[in-house]
């Protein structure tokens, strides 16, 4: 496994998470930023649809680390579909038989994270 990015996002995407919900929230993890996500369908525990939330900053810190941010849902949101792969690690589909593998996902917690370093 290649390791890349910040090293929290890494070991966040590659745990399984909690049973999935409607309504529970998701987190994709990129190279060092993090989206929220709000589950909107579950087909089955390896199947789920999500729809990115709003995530406004509320703690005023300008370029910190410490960042703390409200979320509200988003009707209009960008909406993906995963599923849990044989490993046990969620992927987002595309097309019919594709694969995003360009982020990580982690389900039971939805958050923002944007890293000013870059």
């Amino acid at each position: 496994m290649k390791w890349y990015g910040n090293l929290n996002n890494r070991f966040i995407e590659r745990t399984s998470g909690q049973t999935p919900e409607v309504g529970m929230g998701v987190t994709e993890c990129m190279w060092s930023d993090r989206h929220p996500y709000e589950i909107i369908a579950v087909k089955d525990d390896r199947h789920i649809t999500i729809r990115r939330l709003n995530a406004k900053r509320t703690d005023h810190g300008g370029f910190s680390e410490c960042q703390e941010y409200e979320y509200t849902s988003n009707p209009n949101g960008v909406v993906y579909n995963l599923y849990k792969n044989k490993k046990g690690i969620w992927v987002r589909r595309v097309g019919r038989n594709g694969v995003d593998n360009s982020s990580g996902w982690y389900v039971g917690r939805a958050e923002e994270y944007y890293d000013f370093s870059f």
